[in-house]
C-alpha cells in the first residue's frame, strides 16, 4: 500500500489535488477490496443451508437445502432467490456447462438441468439411479460427471440426454458407496473422487475409464473433500481437523497440523502455492506455501462452512449453514492466474 502512495507522490500528486487523489484511492480500496478487513459476511436473504456455488464470469449460482437456488450478478455482493420445482430436494452440488446451461444434483436421486442461466429447472429423467447424487463435475468440453451415494459413477456427453456408467452402484458397488466430490485435471485424464467413509480417494489416469482406490492410511476419520493443484500435489481434508498432503499423486500422505480439531469440510487451491480451507464454526484458513503451514483467516461468522471457491478470477466466496455467504477480494493477495492451479470448477469463458 505504501508503494502505491509513494507512486502517487512521484507523479506530482501534491497539494490539494494530490490529497484528493489519495483520498479517492483509499475510498476505492475500502469499498472495492474487502480483503483488507478480512471476509465480508453477505446477507443472502435466506436461512437455509448453502452447499455449493458455481460461476460463469461475474454471475454466481448458489444452491442448498430445500430446493434453494440463488443467483448473484455482481460477484456475490447481492443475491436473489430463484424458483426451483421441488422444495423437498436438498441440492448437493452445481456446475456450469456454459453461461446458460447449468446442472444441479441432490437428494432422492435428483438431477436437474437449466438452459436459461438458472431461471427455470427441469428434472433429468434419464439418470435413473435413485440414490443421492453427491458429486458433480462439468468439463470444459461439456462432459458431465456425476458420483452417486451408492458408488455408481456416470457421465454424459449430450447435455444429460443419455448416460454411461463407469462404476456400478448398489448392490454391485466396488467402493462400498459414500462417494463425494469429483474433479478432473485440465487435461481431463487424471481425476479424483472422494470416498468419505473409506478414508480414501478414487483415482483415474485414463479419463475415467478405470478407477483405482487410493487409501489415505494415516486418516482415522472420514474424508470430506480433496483438491489437487497438479497431478502430484494434493490436499484431502476431513473430520477432527484432518488435513493430509501428498506430493506423489496419492501414493503416500503426510498429516498437516493446522491447530484445529473441528471438521474441515472444503479445500481449494488458488494457483500453485496458495490454498484455502473452510469448516465447522466458521473456520477459514489459508496456506501460502503449498499446503505446508496454515494461518487463520476466519471472519466473525460461526456458521459451519461447506465450500470455498474462486469466482471471476479475483473473488473468493465461502458458503455454509443458515444461509452463510462470505466474500473477499484477492486483488491484494499474491495474484496467480486461477489456471495456474490444475483444478478449477469454472468453465472456460472463451
Amino acid at each position: 500500500m505504501a508503494k502505491v502512495v509513494d507512486r502517487l507522490i512521484e507523479q506530482n500528486c501534491s497539494g490539494e489535488y494530490g490529497r484528493l487523489v489519495v483520498a479517492a484511492f483509499f475510498v476505492f480500496v475500502a469499498f472495492s477490496i474487502p480483503s483488507l478487513a478480512g471476509w465480508d459476511l453477505i446477507d443472502a436473504g435466506t436461512s437455509r443451508h448453502l452447499t455449493a456455488t458455481s460461476s460463469y464470469r461475474d454471475t454466481i449460482i448458489g444452491v442448498g437445502y430445500e430446493g434453494l437456488v440463488m443467483k448473484s450478478y455482481n460477484q456475490g455482493m447481492t443475491w436473489e432467490n430463484l424458483a426451483f420445482p421441488d422444495k423437498k430436494t436438498g441440492i448437493n452440488d452445481v456446475a456450469h456447462i456454459n453461461a446458460s446451461t447449468i446442472v444441479a444434483v441432490g437428494s432422492y436421486g435428483s438431477c436437474y438441468l437449466s438452459t436459461d442461466g438458472g431461471t427455470t429447472w427441469t428434472l433429468v429423467k434419464t439418470l435413473t439411479n435413485t440414490y443421492p447424487k453427491v458429486g458433480l463435475y462439468c468439463s470444459p468440453r461439456g462432459r458431465v460427471w456425476v458420483a452417486c451415494n451408492d458408488g455408481e459413477v456416470v457421465y454424459s456427453d449430450d447435455t444429460c440426454k443419455s448416460w454411461k456408467s463407469v462404476l456400478p452402484g448398489y448392490p454391485n458397488s466396488v467402493t462400498g458407496g459414500q462417494l463425494g466430490d469429483i474433479e478432473f485435471s485440465d487435461q481431463q485424464l487424471t481425476g479424483w473422487i472422494v470416498l468419505k467413509a473409506e478414508r480414501s480417494l478414487l483415482r483415474t489416469t485414463d479419463g475415467g475409464a478405470n478407477w483405482k482406490v487410493v487409501p489415505i492410511a494415516i486418516a482415522d476419520r472420514a474424508i470430506w473433500d480433496c483438491r489437487f493443484v497438479d497431478e502430484l500435489r494434493g490436499l484431502a481434508v476431513g473430520e477432527y481437523g484432518g488435513v493430509f498432503l501428498t506430493t506423489n499423486g496419492g501414493s503416500s500422505w503426510r498429516k498437516i497440523d493446522i491447530g484445529r480439531t473441528s471438521t474441515v469440510a472444503g479445500v481449494y487451491w488458488r494457483g500453485k502455492n496458495e490454498a484455502w480451507l473452510v469448516g465447522a464454526g466458521g473456520m477459514i484458513m489459508r496456506s501460502l506455501d503449498k499446503g505446508e503451514t496454515w494461518e487463520d483467516r476466519s471472519s466473525s461468522s460461526t456458521s459451519g462452512l461447506w465450500q470455498v471457491r474462486l469466482h471471476s478470477d479475483s473473488i473468493l466466496v465461502a458458503v455454509g449453514d443458515f444461509g452463510a455467504v462470505l466474500r473477499t477480494s484477492c486483488l491484494l493477495y499474491t495474484s496467480p492466474s486461477p489456471r495456474d492451479g490444475l483444478l478449477s470448477r469454472m468453465p472456460s469463458s472463451a
